[in-house]
């Protein structure tokens, strides 16, 4: 099996130890369910799995009001879907209007626990134009009867129970009466919201007032990632979050002590760099304990590392710095002095970058020119920095802020 080798301190720089020691103490007020490790890794796994079995054996709740004998099982969530090119698609069977099966995912969306409660207007969620959102729950009746529920919608929604459309939102509602003619024993509910263009929100609720929801998310999985934020600060620590859920590692649920669906997430994301995606998948199909999980989240970081860097290398553009460099120069002569000095330094680093490109690709990373790419990286970064902020008109010792009371008639600093 092949493997790139890449120097010491560029990996460290890049990753950080793949173990990560903890930065502070939990407070007392943590969730039972929060188990902190020495890594945030280990600590996001067991406290996922910890968080699953107080869900799992959890009561179905009851909401406020509603009629003796009824019950609801949590929400579960799925999104938000759209059509190619921006076309309408609130009138478009999306597949949970197909089949309900919360174990299913579809391309990259898979059903996911939803904690926002009900009778609350919520805004902070993810729908952007043109786009629904599928919402899944069971109501369990003791008696055949018919519950009224209030949907609000921005900017329209439909509803079924069972197999049956019972209500469509055409508009923009806080609170739009739908009944829903319960049968004795389990009935499966399904709201889709639609977001036309511009602002978003819904609620669902069993009274027509709404109350406005908490500005941000305050689920469970919402609460645990910022636990794990919290306690581990470091640069390495904040990459590696940032890295994994940008790429979805922990969206999918597993059974505890399955690492092998785990493990599945990281080959799934592991970028095609010089052989690493292989690597990855063949190592996912065995993975058995935290060390074959943490040997293939190592191949992960390090295909995550080539493709950031090649990112940021392609992302550098010379030309504007050595006009501003230029300008400034010319402009202020004797009191910018060091401007011939930058120009220099800016034709070392975009000599040493082709070098590094002359000595391969930077997809396929080598010793050689991974060092060349993070020195140009940090040079031009410090460089851009150092040269800008020479600006003799920026060497002052006194700022005047200007405190405004009332409406004075002038314009404002967005105008």
């Amino acid at each position: 099996m092949s493997r790139i080798l890449i120097p010491t301190f560029v990996m460290t720089m890049l990753l950080g130890a793949a173990v990560t020691p903890a930065a502070t103490q939990s407070a007392e007020t943590d969730p039972q369910w929060y188990l902190r490790q020495d890594t945030w890794q280990e600590t996001l796994r067991l406290s996922r799995e910890a968080l699953a079995g107080q869900v799992e054996a959890g009561p179905e709740a009851t909401m406020p009001g509603v009629p003796q004998g009824v019950r609801f099982s949590p929400w579960h969530a799925i999104g938000p879907f759209s059509l190619p090119g921006g076309k309408d698609g609130f009138d478009h069977a999306y597949p949970p209007e197909q089949e309900i099966n919360l174990s299913k995912q579809y391309d990259k969306l898979r059903w996911k626990p939803e904690a926002r409660p009900d009778g609350t207007w919520h805004t902070n969620i993810d729908l952007p134009d043109h786009h629904s959102l599928y919402l899944f729950r069971t109501v369990t009746a003791q008696t055949p009867g018919t519950l009224t529920v209030y949907i609000g919608c921005d900017d329209r929604a439909k509803v079924w129970l069972g197999d049956q459309l019972v209500g469509t939102v055409p508009g923009v509602s806080r609170g739009a009466a739908v009944e829903l003619p319960l049968a004795k024993g389990e009935n499966r509910l399904l709201v889709k919201y639609h977001n036309n263009t511009g602002g978003k929100g819904y609620s669902f609720a069993l009274t027509k007032d709404t109350k406005n929801g908490p500005s941000q998310d305050n689920s469970p999985e919402a609460i645990l990632w910022g636990l794990v934020e919290r306690d581990f600060r470091d640069a390495a620590a904040q990459r590696q979050i940032r890295w994994e859920r940008e790429d979805g590692i922990w969206n999918a649920d597993w059974k505890p002590g399955d690492f092998r669906a785990i493990s599945a997430g990281y080959a799934a994301a592991t970028r095609k760099q010089s052989s690493l995606d292989a690597q990855a998948r063949e190592l996912a199909a065995k993975a058995a304990n935290p060390r074959d999980l943490n040997e293939i989240r190592t191949i992960y970081y390090r295909a995550r590392a080539i493709a950031e860097m090649t990112e940021t290398v392609a992302g550098l553009d010379f030309a504007p710095l050595h006009r501003a460099i230029t300008d400034l120069s010319e402009t202020f002569g004797n009191k910018y002095p060091d401007g011939k000095r930058y120009l220099g330094q800016l034709a070392q680093l975009e000599q040493l970058r082709d070098a590094a490109a002359m000595e391969g690709s930077v997809g396929s990373v080598t010793p050689g020119n991974a060092e060349k790419l993070t020195r140009v990286v940090d040079g031009f970064e410090t460089l851009r920095r150092e040269a800008l902020l020479a600006n003799p008109l920026l060497d002052f010792e006194k700022l005047l802020l200007i405190k405004r009371r009332g409406n004075l008639g002038l314009p404002q600093n967005w105008q």
